[in-house]
């Protein structure tokens, strides 16, 4: 029996409320690193509004389209600061974790946030290389 088919006890309406806070702060951190790294690019408001708006509403497609136009947009005019890495790292992450999360788990609100945090670790040690090592937000040294 899923857990909802039996009325919403106050435990999973704790565990879906954590999880919509958390999915929001990702997708608002998401477009303020983006909107920062289009206007460091030399984007008009427009286009920055747009790109970043999109991005938190449709992240992943949208994300992925970024990483490969936004180097053809030419170089940034300011290195990204390392809040703004630190920022779009762990947003990234969250995001990508609960989703994968939402996705891969059974239809149960406490597995479904086991495997979002579980996820949420794998994507952070995957994204933290080309965040803080080597990829387009790192500046050459």
């Amino acid at each position: 029996m899923f857990p909802l088919q039996a009325g919403l006890d106050p435990f999973t309406a704790l565990l879906g409320t954590a999880v919509g806070v958390a999915f929001v702060g990702a997708a608002v951190g998401i477009a303020f690193v983006v909107y920062r790294d289009a206007a460091a690019r030399g984007l008009g408001r427009g286009a920055r509004l747009l790109v970043s708006v999109g991005a938190a509403l449709f992240a992943v497609p949208v994300l992925v389209a970024y990483a490969v136009y936004a180097p053809r947009l030419g170089d940034r005019a300011t290195p990204a600061t390392r809040g703004e890495r630190v920022i779009g790292w762990l947003s990234a992450s969250l995001l990508f974790g609960i989703i994968g999360g939402a996705v891969l788990s059974p239809p149960d609100p406490t597995a479904q946030l086991g495997g979002a945090a579980t996820l949420f670790v794998a994507f952070a040690v995957i994204f933290y290389v080309p965040t803080f090592r080597r990829g387009p937000l790192v500046p050459d040294e």
